[in-house]
């Protein structure tokens, strides 16, 4: 990202998306350096979002790329489904709206064991 500052922001991690049942939304964390005054987007379908403070819970799991699934966010439902699962066992409560969300902490170039998490979000 590129801004009339002149201004770079480095790739960073987790990205996370939030799933919906008609959408999803991938967001890109923003370095503590640059949270005031984050670089102004070069393209229009990119804007910057101040997302509220949460609580979640998480899954962890792994996967290998690429696949299909994985790009398609199809992986991720399993996982959803398991956590929901859980966290109904367990007596604990949860919101599902959006859906849920995913984080990915690894790079384009790491193919296989990506840590990849669901997200929940505590009620």
């Amino acid at each position: 990202m590129k801004d009339p500052r002149d201004q770079t922001m480095k790739m960073t991690a987790p990205v996370v998306s939030s799933h919906s049942e008609n959408a999803v939304f991938m967001s890109f964390m923003v370095p503590s350096e640059f949270s005031e005054n984050p670089p102004t987007p070069n393209d229009a379908s990119v804007f910057i979002h101040r997302a509220p403070r949460a609580q979640f819970y998480v899954r962890t799991f792994n996967t290998i790329l690429p696949s299909k699934d994985y790009i398609l966010g199809n992986r991720f439902i399993p996982e959803f489904e398991q956590l929901k699962k859980d966290l109904t066992k367990d007596g604990n409560s949860y919101t599902v709206d959006p859906m849920f969300f995913t984080a990915g902490y690894d790079g384009p170039r790491v193919y296989f064991k990506r840590h990849n998490e669901v997200w929940i979000t505590k009620a």
